[in-house]
């Protein structure tokens, strides 16, 4: 039985710099990596992320429909400040284990 193990990609470095109206403008970019299937899923692109805009992404995550994290058993994440603990109060009512990586891991805990 596959462990359902996804892995959390939010390095502040993960940015893509698009032209607005206001000029240049850098997002970042969450995504997360399916390691069983090699999926990926794009969870979200914001300019200003923040605490409330991660729970929002946690909810999209668990829906129990079509939601990235469903059968899913373990989630590895870095020690990104963006991983709120609403964001992982979310996850963990939904039944997803986290994983933090190593402090000093960066990608290699991914």
């Amino acid at each position: 039985m596959p462990l359902g193990l996804v892995a959390v990609g939010s390095r502040k470095n993960v940015t893509v710099e698009v032209w607005t109206r206001k000029g240049l403008t850098r997002f970042l970019i969450l995504f997360l990596i399916d390691v069983s299937t090699r999926g990926v899923e794009i969870a979200g692109i914001a300019a200003n992320a923040n605490g409330l805009w991660m729970e929002q992404i946690a909810r999209n995550l668990c829906n129990d429909v079509d939601g990235f994290l469903s059968g899913k058993r373990y989630l590895i994440h870095d020690r990104d400040p963006l991983f709120t603990a609403g964001f992982l109060g979310i996850l963990a009512a939904a039944g997803d284990t986290m994983e933090p990586s190593g402090a000093t891991s960066g990608w290699a805990g991914c």
